[in-house]
């Protein structure tokens, strides 16, 4: 009985000894001999969370490209030396698909209010999944100064404690008014995608190849 050959493993096995390759010698000629072999997947996945997710449907597909590939890069940082080869693409599907979200997720929703959000609670649930994910994220914002002391409070109480803007303006030193408080986020988060954008623009050397 002849054995059939199983060209998946192949690929994985081959995806396998590249990212070993380029942990030992750190060049992008062997980063993009990884994201030659693993491209169709990586568009797979991006096209695949465009289309399931409500909130990137308007994202187009070169920024979640290359969202993709910075996920890509954390992924092989990550991934064991003596991982399963065919354990691989989960690591890497993992990860795109936890950068997409937490990219712009929250980013969609500075306009958001929980005063005027009957659906509120439902996509909170989802939201929460990767709430300490983006939390840190957040906190990251806050360390580097691109967003104030108080913007931080803000989008942490209402964001990952459910707080509405009115609570948060009543709990401060000095009172304010809710209003004040969703402006205050609202400014945040164009500072937070700005640098967002500068940052990945940075990291990525290669063009996306959109096919």
């Amino acid at each position: 009985m002849r054995n059939t050959i199983n060209y998946n493993d192949i690929i994985n096995d081959r995806v396998k000894e590249l990212i070993l390759r380029y942990k030992k010698l750190r060049t992008q000629v062997h980063f993009e001999e990884i994201l030659t072999v693993v491209d169709n997947l990586v568009l797979k996945i991006v096209h695949k969370s465009r289309k399931k997710a409500y909130y990137i449907k308007h994202i187009s597909i070169a920024d979640l490209y290359q969202t993709a590939i910075i996920a890509l890069y954390k992924a092989i940082e990550k991934i064991p030396d003596d991982e399963d080869s065919n354990k691989i693409p989960a690591w890497i599907s993992a990860y795109i698909l936890a950068d997409i979200r937490k990219t712009y997720h929250y980013l969609t929703r500075e306009t958001f209010s929980t005063d005027k959000d009957p659906e509120y609670l439902g996509r909170l649930h989802s939201f929460y999944m990767f709430d300490q994910f983006m939390l840190f994220d957040v906190q990251d914002f806050f360390k580097r100064k691109i967003i104030t002391s108080l913007e931080y409070e803000s989008i942490k109480k209402h964001y990952f404690e459910g707080k509405r803007f009115s609570e948060i303006g009543k709990s401060e030193n000095k009172r304010v008014k809710g209003s004040v408080v969703q402006n205050r986020i609202q400014r945040a988060f164009p500072k937070m995608r700005k640098d967002i954008i500068k940052r990945n623009s940075k990291a990525l050397k290669l063009k996306a190849r959109i096919r």
